[in-house]
């Protein structure tokens, strides 16, 4: 079940101390989509492969697995490698 309480956290934390500009630019995503996820505006989650770009530069040990979990993914769901 999508916890958008939980992801925000996750982003933040992922987030570490650098700006959500640069952190979304990092990833490869837009500022808005990170700014939605923390400020808990989506009903549903990011798509895999866009928590995969987070996970991908993420800080303090948030891994993919963990974003996946947060955003209601089942371990038997289809996630990107």
């Amino acid at each position: 079940m999508f916890n958008s309480t939980l992801m925000s956290d996750l982003i933040k934390q992922a987030q570490g101390n650098r700006s959500l500009s640069k952190f979304a630019r990092e990833c490869g995503v837009s500022p808005s989509t990170l700014s939605r996820i923390i400020n808990c505006v989506n009903n549903q989650s990011a798509k895999p492969e866009t928590l995969k770009k987070i996970a991908n530069h993420a800080q303090n040990n948030v891994t993919y697995d963990l974003l996946m979990a947060g955003a209601g993914f089942k371990p038997s769901d289809k996630w990107i490698q």
